[in-house]
């Protein structure tokens, strides 16, 4: 299984295309890291339209990705 962590937006196109790699690959798995909920939900999107563009099922081929989010500070005064 392979780990990428996604700082920045350069990490987060390297995570994509070994994604799609792995997704071409039967029975596949890899997580991913982030930081925070706004660049998983971009990695979800760019995930899904280059999915969409090169026809992948990535069902059929049993791909699976989990994607692990660092808990986010709050401040005090927020509690």
């Amino acid at each position: 299984m392979s780990l990428y962590f996604v700082g920045n937006e350069y990490d987060m196109d390297l995570a994509i295309v070994e994604c799609v790699k792995l997704m071409r690959l039967q029975d596949s798995k890899v997580k991913v890291g982030f930081n925070n909920m706004k660049m998983v939900k971009i990695f979800m999107k760019n995930l899904s339209h280059e999915v969409s563009e090169q026809n992948l099922d990535p069902q059929g081929m049993n791909f699976h990705v989990d994607v692990l989010v660092e808990e986010e500070a709050h401040d005090a005064d927020d509690e």
